[in-house]
Parts: structure tokens; sequence; C-alpha cells
């Protein structure tokens, strides 16, 4: 018996390992596309539901799906509205893990590992031998696919024994189609994947432990738990990224629940079961539930198309309601001490058009827009960094790789617009602001990458239990105060082509420096006294040098702005 459990549990971990692989494969092999392609296709809804169903599809992830929406949506390159279609697409996408999974079906009488081994040590030698990124990511899919398919493997062959188990078919018999939706729900929360509990339930059909109702059950429970991903991720996001899991939430919990009464009566069993030619059997009933799984997720997409604005609505209240629920929660059990949802800087949504490329002047406007967005991300990464540090809160230095990233895709889809830009016949004042564009956009994201090190310098002194003493904690709120105050003006001064305001800025750049002289001295003298250790010092050094640097990227900004008037 314990072999058993060792063995499924070890074939599913596998399964999950491969399901990571496949995904991160295909994302390698296509990921100069993937974001351009949910960003320029989702004008409309419809496309939007096209795109999210085929590029889930594509990554074989709705939760790296979700990621990568949940970034164009924090720079404000789609609206939630727009998210809303790709989010219901994403759900179509995801039931292709269950016709993977019927393959199981057609090699039933051939054992797995004779074709698994082989793609996974190509996959494997692919991702060792060769250099292109492309390539390497292809070679990580085929090695994730051979995963996973050894994974279901393992699964099947150990489970095969548990029908002749007494007390298994005791269980399996207990469970009607109405409580299998329950049980479906609890264990995909505790898996925390809706296709490996949706892979499980087929196998378990496949062996005969399950009939069609109750695995159709288990697998609509798996579909309405799926969003607690998505929701636990979101909640060190900001608002937006609140909203769009509390979308997809709604969209999953309530959009099959229509389905509920039709199990429990057995209509939704006799209609699958009419569908597919012939009997029920052993070799078809996995895809009897891929084909249930595919159906009720179009319909419940194609039910809240024309809803979307409903859900929109709906979904921003709901996020209202449970960011002041979590609030007084998260104050009164820290008697006030800290603070849920953090106060998050206000968007506004960039709109890089191409039809605006013909009127140069708007679109610099918009490229300055989304540099202010920029620089409201950078000083919010600087600023978690060091909270995180002096809280002594992990997953606040964890939010800060997602704001880099966003600063990532802002960068890409800023310069790639100024590029089509400048190949207009542009005026040449025009044509002489767009270089200095995009070495402006280029510091910006510096100053992400510098708040992402000292995220990573804070996580250090964690594991490592540093703690630094009132003077610098001090040190380091003065430098963050300056370069608060510093990136302040020179959002004004892009958003308003102040040149004044951008000189007035570089007073801050030379208290920072001046600062850092300073501070580097006390620091070694508070090591020289003993009041940390060396690495300590390190540490605290590094951090002073990464305001300095900031300080410096900031100053080109600023020069920048005075050099050309945006």
């Amino acid at each position: 018996m314990v072999k058993i459990l060792f063995l499924i549990s070890g074939g599913l971990a596998l399964f999950l390992f491969g399901m990571v692989n496949l995904s991160e494969g295909l994302k390698s092999a296509a990921s100069a596309h993937l974001r351009k392609i949910l960003e320029k296709s989702t004008s409309s809804l419809f496309r939007g539901l096209l795109v999210g169903t085929t590029v889930t599809c594509l990554i074989q992830s709705s939760s790296a799906m979700m990621a990568l929406l949940i970034g164009l949506v924090n720079a404000g390159l789609i609206r939630l509205r727009q998210a809303i279609g790709v989010v219901l697409g994403a759900n179509i996408g995801t039931t292709l893990t269950a016709w993977i999974v019927s393959l199981i079906g057609v090699f039933a009488l051939l054992s797995i590992t004779h074709y698994t081994l082989p793609i996974i040590a190509i996959g494997l030698a692919v991702m060792h031998f060769c250099k292109g990124v492309k390539t390497r990511g292809s070679g990580q899919t085929l090695f994730g696919l051979g995963i996973l398919l050894l994974g279901l493997s393992f699964i099947k062959d150990a489970s095969e024994p548990l029908k002749e188990i007494a007390a298994f078919q005791q269980w399996f018999s207990g469970i009607t189609p109405l409580s299998a939706i329950l049980v479906g729900l609890v264990t995909c929360w505790i898996i925390q994947s809706s296709s490996a509990t949706i892979a499980i339930v087929q196998i378990f059909a496949f062996q005969g432990m399950l009939s069609l109702p109750v695995a159709l059950g288990l697998a609509l429970g798996a579909d309405m738990g799926t969003p607690i991903t998505g929701e636990i991720a979101a909640l060190m996001g900001n608002q937006t990224a609140r909203q769009t899991a509390r979308s997809h939430t709604m969209f999953n919990f309530f959009g099959p629940i229509y389905l509920i009464p039709l199990i429990a009566t057995g209509i939704w069993p006799s209609f699958i079961e009419n569908l597919f030619p012939g009997p029920v059997t052993q070799a078809n009933i996995m895809v009897h539930i891929a084909l249930a799984h595919t159906i009720y997720n179009t319909f419940s997409a194609a039910l809240f198309l024309p809803l979307a604005g409903f859900l929109e609505k709906t979904s921003i209240f709901a996020t209202t309601l449970t960011d002041n629920l979590g609030h007084r929660i998260v104050k009164f059990l820290s008697k006030g001490t800290r603070q849920w949802p953090r106060s998050e800087l206000p968007y506004k949504t960039v709109k890089l058009d191409r039809k605006v490329l013909e009127i140069p002047l708007v679109a610099i406007d918009n490229v300055c827009q989304g540099m202010v967005n920029m620089l409201r991300l950078g000083e919010e990464g600087v600023q978690k960094a060091i909270s995180g540090l002096f809280e002594k809160n992990p997953g606040v230095l964890q939010e800060v790789t997602n704001i880099e990233n966003t600063i990532d895709v802002f960068q890409k889809e800023l310069t790639e617009y100024l590029a089509e830009l400048i190949q207009k016949s542009l005026p040449p004042d025009v044509a002489q602001k767009i270089p200095v564009l995009i070495h402006s956009i280029n510091d910006i994201e510096k100053i992400g990458d510098y708040g992402q090190d000292m995220a990573r310098i804070a996580t250090h002194c964690l594991d490592e239990k540093i703690v630094f003493d009132r003077d610098a904690a001090g040190e380091l709120g003065t430098l963050l105060a300056e370069v608060k105050e510093m990136i302040k003006k020179i959002m004004a001064a892009l958003d308003t082509n102040d040149q004044l305001l951008a000189e007035e800025s570089l007073k801050h750049e030379t208290q920072i420096d001046q600062h850092y002289t300073i501070f580097r001295e006390q620091n070694i003298e508070r090591l020289k006294a003993g009041v940390y250790s060396p690495t300590a010092s390190v540490y605290f050094l590094d951090l002073l040098t990464k305001f300095e640097k900031i300080g410096d990227h900031l100053t080109n900004i600023a020069q920048g702005i005075m050099m050309s008037r945006y």
C-alpha cells in the first residue's frame, strides 16, 4: 500500500514537473512573439478569446498565460476588459492537456516508457548541446512532454492494484456525482493544478475505479478550483492583478454552475455518452472526459463573452470588497504594524496605437507617458526592496521581480514603437528626440534592474539573519527619500515638458553622491567598531552603491529632458 502511494505521488510530481518544463520550453521557443501577439490581438473580446485559446494551447499552462497577461495589464498595454477575453480563451486552451492524457487510452496495449524515455533523452540532449535559445526551448519542450507522459505512466501502473483493494472499492463506490464536485474542488486546491487533478481522474476512470458520471463531477470540481493558484499569486500583486485573478475566479466558479443539477440528475453524463459512438469502455472513457471538459469550457466562454462588461464591473466590485476585508484582517492580526493591500501609485493606460505614428508629436507624448509609468514602477521596486528588508517580509521582496518584468515589457514595447516611428518622414527636431528617448528608456530599465538587485541583497540579509542598526537603517532611508523625490520631479518634468524642473531634480543627485560618500565612511567605522559583521558591511555597501547608480541613471534622464524638450 505504501509503495502504491509513493508511486502515485512520485508520478504526480513528475507530471507537474513535466508540465512546468513543457510550458517553459514553449515560452522560450516563442517568447519573442507571445507578448506581441497578446498586445496586438486583443482589440476585440472575440479576438482576445481566440488569442487566449491559441497561446494557452501553445504553452500548455493557464497559470503561465495569466502571468503574461497580468504583466501586460500592469504595464497599461491591455485594459482589464480586454484581458477578460483572454481569460475566457485560456480556459478553452487548457483543455488540450486532457486530450494529451487521453493518449494513454490509445497506447493502452503498449508500454508508454518505450516512447517517453527516448523523448526525454532527445530533449535533454538538445537542451544541453544546442546553443540557440529557440532550439534549446524546443528541447526543453520535448523533455517536459516526456517527463509528463512518464509521470502519467507511473500513476497508471500504480493505480491499477487499487481497484482490488476493498477499502478503495468501498470509498469510490460511495462517491456520488454531486459529492464528486466537492472532492474535485478540494483536490485541486491541494494539488494546485486542475490539469493534474483531471489527469488523475482520467487515469482512475481508465482503471475502472470511477464511473463516467462521477468522473465528470470530479473534473467539474477541479475546473471550479483552478483559480486558487492565480488568487494566491495575486495576493502580492497590485490591484489590477487582483481584479484579473478575480475575473478568472468568477468565471471558473460561476460559469459552469449550471452543470451541477445536470450532473446530479444524470442528464450531462447521458449527453456526453450519446455524443460518442458506441458504449463507454475502458479504452474511450478518457476521451469522454476530455470531450466533456472541452464542451463546457467552450460553452461557458461563449456564454460569458457578451457579459464581459458585467464580469469586469463585478470583478472590480469584488476586489474592492475583498481588499477592504483583507485590510481590516491584516491590520487586526498585526496590531496595525502591517498594511494590505499596499498603497499603489496611479497608472495611466498607455495607448501605443500604430495609427498615431502618422502624428509624431502625439506618438512622442504616448512614449513619454509610458516612461512615466516605468519610473513609477522603478520607484515602487526600490521602495519594496528596502521596506521588505526592514519589515523582514520575503513576500514583498518577491514582488520586485514582477515589477522588473513589467518594466522590461515597457522597455521592449516603447523601443519597438520608437523604432517604427523613426522610419517615418519626420521633422528634424522630432527625429533628434528619438535616440535620446531610447537612451532614457534604457536608463529607466537599469533602475528596475537595480531595484531587483537590492531585493536580492535584502533576501540574502533575511536568509543570513543580518540586522542593520538604527543608524544604518536611517542612512538607507535618507537615500531612499532622495531617490523618490528625484523620481517625482523627473516624472513631472516628463509629463509637462518642464526643463527647469528636470534641472532642479539634479540637486538631489548631488545630495545622493554626498550621502553616499559619508555613509560609506560611516559603514567602515561601524565595521571597525564591530557593530556588525564583514558580510553585513559588504551587503550594506552594495545597497549604497545601488542607490548611487540609480542617481546616475536618473541624472541621464533629466539631462535628456534638458537637451531636448519631449
